[in-house]
């Protein structure tokens, strides 16, 4: 895949999470459950969870899909 940032090809990994994973618009204090009234995403509601996930080393940044359902 090349990345959407500078097209540089990226790497095939995996996102991981051990009490979840989620996506917020603002910093969260203390871990919390994501809150979809405020716009959060969820991207794991399991304890164990991974994705695939492509990584760019030239721009740092991380590609994944989500699924909310």
């Amino acid at each position: 895949m090349l990345c959407p940032c500078c097209n540089a090809n990226m790497e095939l990994g995996v996102i991981q999470g051990a009490h979840g994973v989620l996506w917020s618009a603002k910093k969260k204090k203390v871990f919390v459950v994501a809150d979809e009234s405020i716009g959060d995403i969820a991207i794991a509601h399991s304890i164990l969870y991974t994705a695939p996930a492509y990584l760019c080393r030239d721009c740092e940044k991380i590609v994944i899909d989500y699924n909310t359902k």
